[in-house]
């Protein structure tokens, strides 16, 4: 008898994977008949008449087990949940994910409390481009999430959940709940920082031009990681940016406190001067703290060599341009802006060799390295070298590249525009490559694609930019 039990079993088994799911369903029926007090043949059953497209008699069937104690009934649930679950790992090794979001609708629809399978969910359906921000709401996500924090939540899933809400919803305000839902589960939260946050909120605050949505996030981070520098200059940026300018200073001030290197100081003061200077009405402190300014870089340039890090070494330029704003000395201001350039250019060719940009074609790796390009992508490598080829006589249209962030409205935008106009396009191929590309409307942006040959709509990911350029062979 029990040679027989496992005998069938094993043969609606082999059906199942099989996709004989006619011949399955007729051996549980079969089963059923003579033991129908067993109650998991009723789970296979549905999950047979659920994969044949059979929904409605699937549920009939799962329901049937369903009248007995309700202690009874918890047991069949988990089984039933048990069951789909093992299914749908199945079919995620086979990659069948329509079948698997099938399922695990259905899981979701038995047991609406399992996180795991809600999180899951959720991918599926970003992946399938079915996912709306309701479904947070309907689907109880949550607020499951902030009812069960004892709950142990796979850390990595939950953070690719939050980065594919973010890429796909980032500017609706259930994201901002399910990041302050998400965020107690962390145990370094600083990886969620670096990982989600950091890339949602540059996108946010600068591609989608919504600096209020950005500073609301980090907001929402700074209670588990109060200190993080990095997190606290954004917030000033996005504050100055979103003209909350009390707020922006004062984020300011709280970075300026907490600068320990140079390099790190410069930066800060430069934030505090940025938010003065946008805010208006503080002249004297203006003239203060430009003063500090000019004392930080003179005290860093006094103590080179100094090691910074790559982000900090980025940082070095910027500053610089606010000083003319304030202070009609050239004299003085390129004196430091030259001396500052070269150990930016010395820190930049350096981070260039140790990540091994002398695998990119020479010329390349040069450009590259001198724009500082390198530091953003690390991984970038190139196949052979092909010497620049220099035509004495040209045979066709001669390649133009435009690269800048600033074909929008912005003054450069403005003054460009007759370079564009007025190019001979039978001549020149003008290639334009937009960097942080603006995905609003914007006339002037788009009258710059419009007069392109190639127009390239890009990201902040230098390396990215400069292998575009690179293929397209300018």
């Amino acid at each position: 008898m029990i040679i027989d039990v496992i005998n069938w079993k094993q043969q609606a088994e082999q059906y199942l994977i099989k996709g004989q799911y006619e011949q399955a369903i007729h051996l549980y029926e079969q089963e059923l008949t003579k033991s129908p007090e067993i109650k998991i043949n009723y789970c296979y059953l549905g999950l047979l008449l659920l994969l044949q497209g059979k929904e409605t008699e699937a549920q009939i069937a799962w329901a049937m087990p369903m009248i007995d104690s309700e202690e009874e009934v918890k047991c069949y649930t988990d089984e039933l949940v048990k069951v789909l679950q093992t299914e749908a790992e199945r079919r995620e090794h086979l990659e069948e994910y329509s079948i698997v979001f099938l399922l695990r609708q259905h899981i979701r629809e038995v047991n609406s409390n399992d996180i795991d399978n809600l999180l899951k969910l959720i991918l599926l359906s970003i992946n399938f481009d079915k996912f709306e921000a309701t479904d947070l709401i309907n689907w109880n996500v949550i607020e499951t999430l902030n009812s069960q924090q004892h709950l142990s939540i796979e850390t990595d899933l939950l953070l690719q959940v939050l980065q594919d809400v973010l890429k796909t919803i980032p500017l609706y305000p259930i994201s901002l709940k399910l990041i302050e839902a998400c965020l107690p589960y962390f145990f370094n939260p600083n990886n969620c920082f670096d990982v989600v946050l950091l890339p949602a909120v540059m996108k946010i605050g600068h591609t989608l031009k919504e600096p209020g949505q950005a500073a609301s996030i980090l907001e929402l981070y700074l209670p588990f990681d109060p200190n993080n520098l990095e997190a606290l200059r954004h917030l000033a940026i996005f504050y100055q940016n979103c003209q909350s300018y009390s707020q922006g200073i004062e984020k300011a001030r709280l970075c300026c406190f907490l600068s320990s290197t140079l390099a790190e100081k410069i930066y800060s003061t430069h934030l505090l001067l940025r938010g003065l200077m946008t805010a208006g009405g503080y002249c004297e402190e203006v003239n203060s703290i430009c003063k500090k300014l000019e004392e930080l870089y003179t005290e860093f340039i006094k103590n080179q060599p100094i090691k910074i890090t790559q982000l900090n070494t980025l940082r070095l330029l910027t500053p610089l341009f606010t000083i003319p704003h304030i202070k009609d000395t050239p004299a003085e201001f390129r004196a430091i802006h030259n001396q500052i350039a070269q150990i930016f250019q010395a820190n930049i060719q350096t981070a260039a060799k140790e990540q091994n940009l002398n695998l990119i074609k020479p010329a390349f790796s040069e450009a590259v390295a001198q724009t500082g390009l390198a530091c953003v992508a690390p991984d970038f490598q190139s196949e052979g070298y092909n010497s620049p080829q220099i035509l004495t006589t040209p045979t066709k249209r001669l390649k133009i590249g435009y690269l800048s962030y600033a074909l929008r409205t912005h003054s450069v935008g403005w003054l460009a525009r007759w370079l564009f106009q007025h190019h001979e396009q039978e001549k020149f191929e003008i290639n334009t490559y937009f960097v942080n590309y603006k995905l609003v409307d914007d006339w002037l942006q788009e009258w710059y694609v419009n007069q392109s040959t190639h127009a390239h709509k890009l990201g902040m990911n230098g390396l990215e930019i400069a292998q575009k350029i690179h293929d397209d062979e300018i």
